[in-house]
């Protein structure tokens, strides 16, 4: 039973990881063709895609009554995800003493400026209404966006 219930694991993941593959792929090849660049397909159509799993689990542990456990899931995977998938890269190319350049364009300096509009927006938001999260909160992050 378990060696089975460890594979079915190993073999689901697997497909989702192909799955995930080639959508990535076919997005990025329907960017080339249509010329989009690269970060406004990462902003909207990779990301929301990467995010559909989160929403359906977050959705589906809000409606069984949990839904702090729900909010603390939406902000804290993505934000695991960020600092593990960009810190640890370039944690382990600076102990290797590697140069890693970044160079920033007008559109990237934009989705910075709104990055830190939207972190700005969301601590203000925590500190004046104490935590409490308000449908004015949403509405703004969506405007943001």
């Amino acid at each position: 039973q378990i060696t089975f219930s460890f594979l079915g694991f190993v073999m689901s993941v697997s497909w989702m990881y192909c799955i995930a593959s080639e959508i990535v792929d076919a997005v990025t090849m329907i960017g080339v063709n249509e010329q989009i660049r690269s970060q406004i397909l990462g902003l909207t159509v990779i990301a929301w895609a990467n995010c559909v799993g989160d929403l359906v689990a977050d959705t589906s542990v809000a409606r069984q009554g949990l839904p702090r456990m729900a909010a603390a899931a939406a902000t804290g995977g993505p934000l695991f995800n960020v600092l593990i998938c960009f810190g640890l890269p370039f944690t382990i190319a600076k102990i290797n003493g590697d140069n890693v350049p970044i160079s920033l364009s007008g559109s990237s300096l934009i989705m910075i400026a709104f990055l830190f509009i939207s972190l700005i927006f969301t601590l203000a938001n925590l500190i004046v209404f104490r935590g409490n999260i308000k449908r004015f909160y949403g509405i703004g992050l969506i405007g943001i966006y």
